[in-house]
């Protein structure tokens, strides 16, 4: 499992532009708008790779509320 970063971003993008039905939740054009948007979202972008291959992503961002307390959404 490794968290998406900066050097690796790359491997997230070749992996959701060659699937037919993915969600926007797993594209990084969603991770940014969410970020613009939302001052109490942090996201954590991990995946599963193996021999350079992207074989499962795993999208969250933890949601920071004073009145709902925090939590982890995908």
């Amino acid at each position: 499992m490794e968290i998406l970063q900066e050097h690796n971003k790359k491997l997230w993008q070749e992996f959701t532009s060659a699937q037919q039905n993915i969600s926007v939740q797993h594209l990084l054009g969603w991770k940014e708008a969410i970020q613009k948007t939302y001052n109490n979202c942090e996201p954590f972008y991990y995946f599963n790779a193996e021999h350079g291959n992207v074989k499962t992503l795993f999208p969250f961002f933890l949601v920071k509320s004073n009145i709902f307390g925090n939590r982890l959404i995908s």
